[in-house]
């Protein structure tokens, strides 16, 4: 019995390091420039959707996500106070 080898076989290429969660950059920036509620709102959601899947798969973004979370929940308790005390801000 022979064995032949394929002249164009290759080895599978090296595992690739996994990247920045996209969900954890998105709840960063909308959490950023949440002045704007759904913004907010969003990037909080955006946040909490970033650390589940960056504790799943093990991507980097972790900051971020916790870093959007909070900018969207600042944004958020800074909107409800100026509407519950109703004070013009012009």
């Amino acid at each position: 019995m022979t064995v032949t080898l394929d002249p164009q076989w290759e080895p599978p290429a090296p595992p690739r390091e996994p990247g920045t969660n996209g969900a954890a950059l998105g709840s960063l920036i909308l959490g950023a420039v949440g002045l704007c509620a759904p913004f907010a709102v969003i990037g909080i959601v955006l946040g909490v959707v970033a650390l589940v899947q960056i504790r799943r798969s093990g991507q980097k973004g972790t900051a971020l996500a916790v870093l959007g979370l909070c900018a969207g929940l600042a944004w958020l308790i800074a909107i409800t106070a100026v509407l519950i005390t109703d004070h013009h801000l012009f």
